[in-house]
């Protein structure tokens, strides 16, 4: 087991973070006058990885679960037209929702608001990480 220290809550953003939201919200824009549905797809899926990554700390299996449903909703919708994109967006964002409270419930949760959600968080870090 490798030791790292306990540091829960929102993960202050890194260089790399900063540079890919800088560069989303330079993108989105110039994007936006060839395809609004693609710049649209950018700024989601950029923003849903600082969400995932940054303050909501999604376990890898989880945002992996995300992404894959997120990949299969573009390419019904944007692929082959079988679903509209009001409905891929909001079945993605269900999923969201879903894999946010997966992740809300287990005792490893150490995201946003990780003292009221899970209390006991400290306890299972010294037992586990420690």
């Amino acid at each position: 087991m490798t030791t790292t220290s306990f540091q829960p809550g929102f993960r202050k953003p890194s260089w790399l973070d900063v540079a890919i939201l800088l560069s989303t919200a330079i993108a989105v824009p110039v994007l936006c006058l060839w395809s609004k549905e693609l710049a649209l797809l950018l700024a989601y899926v950029v923003l849903h990885f600082f969400l995932f990554c940054n303050v909501i700390r999604l376990a890898t299996n989880l945002e992996l679960a995300w992404a894959t449903v997120a990949v299969l909703l573009a390419g019904l919708s944007f692929g082959f037209n079988v679903l509209s994109g009001t409905t891929a967006l909001t079945i993605s964002l269900a999923t969201t929702v879903v894999v946010t409270a997966i992740e809300f419930r287990e005792p490893s949760y150490h995201g946003i608001y990780w003292e009221k959600i899970n209390p006991g968080l400290k306890q299972w870090w010294d037992a586990h990480k420690g």
